[in-house]
């Protein structure tokens, strides 16, 4: 019976250690992943925004007004508050800003290189504004002659991304701990199983 029980017990473990170091290793593939895809998606998504501000007529048009804020500003927040992301911000060549959360700030500089206004390209990373850390897209504002004019940047906190991203590895967490209990139950039937045949010799 001793020898029955010591077996029994080592089968148990042998399967139970190889079973959690596949979950978990299982679990943190899964977990860099979703992050990847996550912040890929929001990068997607705030690109989308940054054109759908910077191709519209309207902007285009009111960067040779007088006091261009009166036109963008409205269309740069509704955009903001519609897409729940932490701001959308609409700056000229030399980075001076017509749009910000922040009403007091439009006219000012913007607080990081306006990426997109000097090379013509878009640009995303994280950079540390006025508002905090944040992941941004930049984006170019072209003119009617085709000559960039300006930049469209949006961005989303890093801890508001870090939070969806912690919920998510919650709801892993939960179920690879599930998995993880029906398999440690599983092992020791087994476990249990192969003692017994081992028994009957």
């Amino acid at each position: 019976m001793k020898r029955a029980m010591t077996l029994r017990t080592w089968i148990a473990l042998l399967q139970s250690v190889i079973m959690v170091v596949v979950i978990v290793g299982t679990g943190v593939t899964v977990a860099l992943i979703q992050q990847a895809q996550l912040r890929e998606a929001y990068t997607e998504r705030m690109k989308v925004l940054a054109f759908s501000v910077a191709e519209v007529p309207t902007v285009i048009n009111a960067f040779d007004d007088s006091d261009p804020s009166l036109v963008i500003q409205p269309l740069a927040e509704l955009v903001r508050e519609a897409a729940g992301v932490t701001y959308v911000v609409v700056s000229n060549v030399d980075g001076i800003r017509y749009s910000h959360p922040n009403a007091d700030r439009i006219g000012e500089p913007v607080s990081t290189k306006p990426t997109a206004a000097e090379t013509g390209t878009v640009w995303s990373g994280t950079e540390v504004g006025t508002l905090g850390q944040s992941w941004r897209v930049k984006v170019p504002v072209y003119g009617a002659d085709y000559r960039v004019i300006g930049q469209v940047s949006v961005g989303t906190l890093e801890s508001q991304i870090a939070e969806e991203n912690q919920d998510n590895i919650v709801l892993l967490a939960i179920a690879l701990g599930i998995a993880t209990l029906i398999g440690v139950v599983l092992s020791t039937i087994v476990a249990e199983f192969c003692a017994e045949k081992d028994v009957r010799r």
